[in-house]
């Protein structure tokens, strides 16, 4: 891997990028530009997305010879993506990672003799799950346990980070592909014994140095929202040139100082919403199950147990059980898990983004992550910070990486209360 080139201090804000492959593309490579990384994470996808937008001098090499783009298909890329003005805080400033090219799309002349396209890549352990079906049985079994051995032994997931979850419970994997038997278990995981809020995410996150592969996350919104922050941002008036655009000082609130990255821009598309609390069973509690035991010939009433208009209250649910049965396994406490997990995914929905926010190019944002955000008050005295300051759970995120240029990261976010179910 090429070493990274002296940085001017001129330079020292913007952002460098550094593509290789590993295959010979010498005349594919040749006069290829790279011009804008995009780079998606969310706590509602299994795999990483990323996108390189590519300039080509037309189809032809200097020596005459046919570029053959067919070349990238399947070809693992390497990324090296660096900020230096980070190091001056401290802070991470390179992020390096690894996935492999499975599509190229939007190809065409920008001008006569050069054309723009896309080259779409993703992890491998995406690829793996594609290619793989899971046919497994497992008895009394945690959903972190078979979330484990289906990343580790069937994608070939080489950094997985879980979370302890209950109850054991019988499984069977019917033929079906791995990421679909860790979907299964985030339905019926609970956290903190009741809380069915497991998502399965990964990160550009790197634990294995140069392997550089992502880390797949199987984790609740009990937990992530619970983490301590990773990062201040701060409103600021101060000009887009020079250091503003890398970090600022603040203060936390409890007199100490700390390095804050000012926000480009920020809006609350959702500040709260009692419909979604009710549903959640926050504000009163409207959920209910009816469970089915076939092996007893009877069924239980669980949650909202309201008759006025009906069996159950306004959110009912209908699942089989074999709780308190006689029948060989573990019992399927549906009671636990059903009656909030709809609720829960709610959570994340595009319109209830508590938080969404702009700021220059950092490496060490993630999704399940949480940051603490910072709104002054220039007016009150005796009140540092307005409403809508505090701590964030980041959601989802989108890094836009000029090559040479100015680059930033997009962050929507949803407030800590989602650790008790709340918007």
């Amino acid at each position: 891997m090429p070493e990274p080139r002296d940085i001017s201090n001129s330079e020292r804000t913007l952002t460098k990028v550094i593509v290789e492959f590993d295959r010979d593309l010498i005349p594919e490579l040749e006069e290829l530009s790279v011009v804008e990384v995009t780079m998606v994470e969310s706590l509602l996808t299994p795999g990483l997305q990323t996108s390189i937008k590519f300039q080509n001098f037309h189809q032809y090499s200097r020596d005459g010879k046919v570029k053959s783009l067919e070349k990238f298909k399947g070809a693992a890329c390497r990324i090296t993506i660096e900020r230096p003005i980070l190091d001056d805080a401290g802070m991470q400033h390179t992020l390096i990672f690894a996935q492999r090219v499975y599509r190229l799309e939007k190809r065409g002349l920008i001008n006569y003799n050069n054309e723009e396209f896309t080259l779409h890549l993703c992890d491998d352990t995406l690829l793996n799950d594609a290619k793989n079906l899971v046919s497994k049985s497992w008895v009394c079994t945690t959903p972190t346990d078979v979330v484990e051995h289906v990343l580790r032994n069937c994608v070939n997931a080489k950094t997985v980070e879980t979370e302890p979850s209950s109850p054991a419970r019988d499984y069977i994997a019917e033929n079906i592909h791995p990421f679909q038997v860790v979907t299964q278990q985030e339905d019926v995981a609970l956290a903190a014994g009741n809380d069915p809020s497991f998502f399965h995410f990964m990160t550009y996150r790197n634990f294995n140095g140069f392997d550089c592969r992502g880390t797949h996350h199987f984790e609740s919104l009990h937990r992530m929202a619970k983490k301590p922050t990773i990062l201040t941002l701060l409103d600021s008036e101060a000009s887009t040139v020079g250091k503003y655009s890398s970090f600022a000082k603040a203060s936390d609130g409890n007199g100490r100082s700390v390095n804050a990255i000012p926000m480009l821009t920020y809006s609350f598309p959702a500040d709260f919403d009692l419909l979604q609390d009710i549903l959640n069973g926050v504000e009163g509690d409207g959920n209910s199950l009816i469970a089915i035991n076939p092996y007893k010939g009877q069924f239980s009433l669980f949650g909202n147990k309201t008759r006025g208009c009906g069996v159950g209250g306004y959110n009912a649910k209908e699942s089989q059980t074999n709780q308190g049965s006689t029948a060989v396994g573990c019992p399927v406490p549906a009671d636990q898990y059903l009656l909030k997990r709809q609720a829960r995914v709610g959570l994340l929905d595009d319109e209830d983004v508590a938080f969404r926010t702009t700021v220059p190019w950092v490496p060490q944002l993630h999704v399940g992550e949480t940051i603490n955000v910072l709104l002054r008050n220039k007016n009150s005295e005796g009140i540092e910070y307005n409403y809508g300051s505090g701590k964030y759970l980041i959601s989802a995120m989108v890094h836009n990486v000029k090559n040479g240029g100015y680059s930033t990261t997009t962050l929507d976010c949803v407030s800590e209360t989602v650790s008790r179910g709340e918007l």
